[in-house]
């Protein structure tokens, strides 16, 4: 309270012990326990009575004109009721479930809030990304780029030459690298459709996290890694079969 009230709180916004205690304050003492005088000022305010007989005013005035002990503000506890003995202090953070927590522990990295708000929220830089780090979101680029554009580009070589092949052997080797460069061509697609969702799509904070992850994009996106993942490694395991057969034939 004296470094908020001398200014040397970065984020305090007021000092409370300027504010006059209205007379109608306290609702929360006994009558026989407060008294009302007035200040130097002409104001009205109230007093309490210590056990001494003698009166003080060391106290806040809540919102809800309920009182409490000044030790009691900005101890990141509302002893108001009310929130208002925690509203203008710079020490603490109040999350959006209403507990209030250190202000060095918004944005740390750890949930501390009943609802991530401490993290969760557009002061924090700690956006959801599919990639970590833009190195790795310009090697999906570029992978995903070559990828599409070469087995693309397989693909359609096989489909034309393959009605000039004349052996059995070579239109079933010339269908196995067809199908291998589909499913190579599904994960270039899923790499370049990942990098457009993380740039374009996926701006959520980790509050939105679970709507991203369970999202029909999301779903489709890992629809087709899998797809292409699986076809691929089908296909080139017949293949090493079908090489490995034809060599012990031939031994």
């Amino acid at each position: 309270i004296y470094m908020m009230c001398t200014g040397q709180c970065q984020h305090s916004v007021k000092c409370f012990l300027e504010d006059i205690v209205p007379h109608s304050s306290c609702m929360n003492y006994p009558s026989e326990k407060k008294a009302m005088t007035v200040t130097r000022s002409g104001f009205l305010t109230v007093v309490l009575r210590k056990s001494d007989g003698t009166f003080h005013q060391d106290i806040f005035s809540c919102k809800n004109r309920n009182c409490i002990e000044l030790h009691r503000v900005c101890d990141l506890v509302d002893d108001c009721g009310d929130a208002s003995d925690e509203d203008w202090c710079g020490n603490n953070f109040k999350c959006d479930s209403g507990e209030f927590i250190p202000l060095s522990r918004k944005c740390n990295g750890d949930f501390d809030c009943l609802d991530f708000s401490d993290e969760c929220n557009v002061h924090c830089s700690n956006q959801v990304k599919i990639f970590s780090h833009v190195t790795l979101c310009i090697a999906a680029w570029i992978a995903g780029t070559v990828s599409v554009i070469l087995n693309g580009w397989i693909i359609i070589k096989h489909i034309i030459s393959f009605s000039e092949l004349k052996t059995s052997v070579a239109k079933t080797n010339s269908c196995l690298m067809t199908v291998i460069s589909v499913g190579d061509f599904l994960q270039g697609s899923f790499l370049l459709l990942v990098a457009l969702a993380d740039e374009f799509i996926n701006k959520s904070t980790c509050f939105t996290q679970f709507k991203w992850t369970t999202s029909k994009t999301c779903n489709f996106l890992g629809i087709i890694s899998t797809i292409g993942s699986q076809i691929s490694l089908f296909s080139m395991t017949l293949l090493s079969a079908k090489r490995a057969i034809g060599c012990r034939s031939m031994v």
